[in-house]
């Protein structure tokens, strides 16, 4: 068993010249937060600890209309692994981030910056450091992150370059996650940013443009 905390969307901005950013929590739908927004963040997974793992599973930072507040994002990011690490109450134990702390891109992580830049300064497991999907094994679960932040001809999302609601999994990693899931018997989470579930009626711009073939 494994206990998980995940966290998702938090489209953290530092920009607010369009009035949704906020640290008012009695605005009906701050659809981005800011530094008061991460504070309850790290206040809420110190009320559920000790835990397992966790999933920070996309859309951590909203887009940046400047260097200036570009640098200033991903030091928002930096800093929230950072407390989360060194306040041993989290885990329980004194632990290593690149086994406990995972990060899934999501679509909104590349409106200013590229895959590769924010991979360079996020934590993922083990030697992975980099790589937008992998897998690995903890408590005999096999865990699998998926990035669905490419276009349709395989080429990746990256500072802006895209449009949203045309997501795909390019079939290299297709490929590898089916060798992924042939490879044991575990049992299965995979962590992915969009949509996989058409079939449940829901409207298919929020869906992996192939989820179908996944």
């Amino acid at each position: 068993m494994a206990k998980i905390l995940f966290i998702s969307d938090i489209h953290y901005s530092v920009n607010d010249k369009n009035g949704v950013y906020t640290d008012d929590s009695t605005i009906k739908f701050p659809h981005l937060i800011g530094t008061q927004g991460l504070r309850v963040i790290r206040e809420s997974i110190k009320n559920i600890a000790p835990i397992d793992l966790v999933v920070f599973c996309g859309d951590f930072i909203k887009g940046c209309d400047s260097d200036e507040e570009k640098e200033a994002a991903i030091e928002e990011i930096k800093k929230l692994v950072k407390d989360i690490v060194e306040d041993e109450t989290v885990f329980g134990e004194k632990i290593n981030p690149k086994e406990r702390i995972i990060f899934v891109l999501g679509n909104h992580d590349m409106d200013s910056i590229s895959k590769s830049e924010f991979l360079a300064h996020t934590s993922n497991y083990g030697s992975v450091k980099g790589k937008p999907y992998y897998s690995f094994v903890r408590n005999q679960i096999k865990f699998i992150v998926l990035d669905g932040n490419c276009n349709e001809d395989g080429s990746d999302y990256d500072s802006g370059n895209f449009d949203w609601t045309k997501a795909f999994v390019p079939a290299g990693q297709k490929e590898w996650l089916w060798q992924e899931l042939k490879k044991d018997d575990l049992p299965v989470v995979i962590f992915i940013h969009e949509l996989l579930d058409t079939f449940s009626g829901i409207d298919k711009e929020l869906c992996i443009g192939n989820a179908e073939e996944i």
